[in-house]
């Protein structure tokens, strides 16, 4: 159909395409006129790929800019960690009501028993599995200890170290997640 449909890597495409050229395949946008066979054809073939590529690099930025700022609000646009849903799925991120799912509450407990009774994780993952938390093991549960998502904050690297509150309900205070 077009040119970007074949590849948006700018000189990747390229590449490909003058390879394919060798062995006497060239390729024909429908929409676009472009004759590949001829040195002008791969010009103008090549000037199509690297636009494309700068599209894409621009809409990556302009996105990861915007992504940043959600996150900077307290908003989270991405998966949800173990135990959370959102109650507003497919919304935009500043309209999620994220919090803690049947799992989440459970986990609750978690951190009680760690802060207070000292338990060590391979006896919280026993009892967190027979309170119905099939997915947990110790690995995960050494994960969920150390995301502050948890404790309603939220760390990503498009924040570049800063640590936002987070507009979502925590499982844990801060407090006791810190110990």
């Amino acid at each position: 159909y077009a040119i970007d449909r074949f590849s948006r890597t700018g000189i990747g495409g390229a590449n490909i395409s003058h390879q394919l050229s060798k062995m006497g395949i060239f390729l024909i946008s429908v929409t676009q006129g472009v004759d590949s066979s001829t040195p002008h054809g791969k010009f103008q073939q090549d000037i199509f790929f690297s636009y494309s590529n700068y599209e894409n690099e621009n809409r990556r930025e302009r996105t990861m800019i915007g992504l940043s700022e959600r996150l900077r609000q307290g908003y989270w646009p991405f998966c949800l960690p173990k135990g959370y849903i959102n109650l507003n799925r497919g919304t935009r991120s500043n309209l999620h009501e994220i919090v803690p799912d049947k799992d989440g509450k459970i986990l609750r407990y978690a951190w009680k028993w760690k802060v207070e009774e000292l338990m060590p994780n391979k006896d919280i993952v026993t009892k967190l599995k027979a309170m119905g938390i099939k997915w947990i093991n110790e690995k995960r549960l050494s994960d969920i200890f150390r995301n502050p998502f948890y404790c309603g904050k939220i760390v990503n690297t498009l924040l570049e170290g800063e640590i936002v509150d987070g507009r979502h309900e925590s499982v844990v205070s801060p407090e006791d997640f810190l110990k």
